[in-house]
């Protein structure tokens, strides 16, 4: 009997070591297959080194030097990438731990161009099941992100200290109810830093250069488009796909701003809605942001003769439509278009 109960440990430990090998080659070559799928679709895939860590209790993939080419033109690369889970972790609930410890790099092709830094990055993705590899739910954190236009001067770039984005399916709603008919996503920006000359000082608006915080917690109407492309989102919208946002908030020195309504898409799969909009600080923010953008012309000084001085809240609409952003009677902003890929 003392023999048996020494020997069945070993006699275990005998399977799974080579066990645990055997299925980091599988996992690996898996992976390899994927990379070699993505090529065959128009993609440029290269990777310095692609390997298989974490023995014996998990399975880590690790990518050293990696880049990839998508067909429009949008790069990736990076060092120092990790994604895996334990050996037993994954076939109970299919999640996966993300880490990147290292600098990543986007840029995105456009007008102007945009290139995207990453110094740090971690979280965990929940996979729709053992063989499907698309993410369901899970969370993402990215650290001192710049975003910038090639050869531009550092001082033009926007920063943000942190962001954080977290999805759950399906949606549990504030009375603690789950919500089949809807996913939810939460993004925070914290400590985001303008750009150089983003608010003239003709524009007589006190607002700091460095807005503390913009936070948005959205139901998102499934099932949602597995891609983001022209011909899914399509489908999407017209099957009555919509956005609610359950809270917008924004905090920038004196200016606090929250907001709740529904987003949807339009003919030319732009975003367009209503958000209904408290605003404190509401003279501050059009002198900040109409103003600049009209050259600090009068629109600030429309402002305080139609909201009086604006010593409280006000309660207006925010609307998106045909590329704008206004809020009330004041435009703040142009969106950019959005150009979806193709199926």
């Amino acid at each position: 009997m003392r023999r048996i109960l020494i020997g069945l440990p070993l006699a275990l430990i005998a399977l799974y070591v080579p066990g645990w090998f055997i299925g980091a080659e599988v996992v690996k070559g898996r992976i390899t297959d994927r990379l070699q799928a993505l090529e065959q679709r128009g993609y440029d895939v290269s990777v310095d080194t692609l390997s298989v860590e974490g023995f014996p209790a998990r399975f880590d993939i690790a990518l050293d030097g990696y880049s990839v080419t998508t067909p429009r033109g949008i790069t990736g690369r990076g060092e120092a990438v990790r994604a895996g889970s334990s050996v037993f972790g994954f076939v109970a609930d299919q999640r996966v731990d993300i880490e990147a410890i290292a600098e990543q790099t986007v840029d995105l092709p456009g007008v102007p161009p945009i290139t995207v830094r990453v110094a740090s990055a971690d979280g965990d993705v929940k996979l729709a099941g053992l063989t499907d590899p698309r993410p369901e739910s899970g969370h993402l954190v990215v650290r001192d992100v710049t975003l910038s236009a090639p050869g531009r001067p550092q001082t033009e770039a926007l920063t943000v200290g942190e962001a954080r984005l977290r999805q759950t399916v399906p949606l549990v709603r504030a009375d603690g109810t789950a919500d089949p008919g809807f996913g939810g996503i939460a993004v925070s920006l914290e400590s985001i830093g303008l750009p150089a000359g983003s608010l003239p000082s003709d524009t007589g608006s006190s607002l700091p250069d460095i807005v503390e915080r913009v936070t948005a917690e959205l139901a998102v109407s499934r099932p949602w488009p597995a891609r983001p492309t022209t011909g899914q989102l399509t489908a999407w919208r017209d099957a009555g796909g919509l956005v609610e946002v359950i809270g917008f908030t924004l905090a920038w020195g004196d200016v606090r701003l929250v907001a709740t309504g529904t987003l949807s898409l339009d003919a030319a799969l732009q975003p367009q809605g209503r958000l209904d909009a408290s605003v404190e600080g509401m003279d501050q923010l059009v002198q900040a942001v109409a103003g600049a953008a009209q050259g600090g012309g009068g629109l600030g000084g429309l402002s305080l003769g139609l909201f009086g001085g604006g010593g409280g809240a006000l309660t207006l609409p925010l609307t998106i439509a045909e590329g704008r952003i206004g809020l009330g009677p004041v435009p703040l902003a142009r969106l950019p278009t959005i150009v979806w890929p193709d199926d």
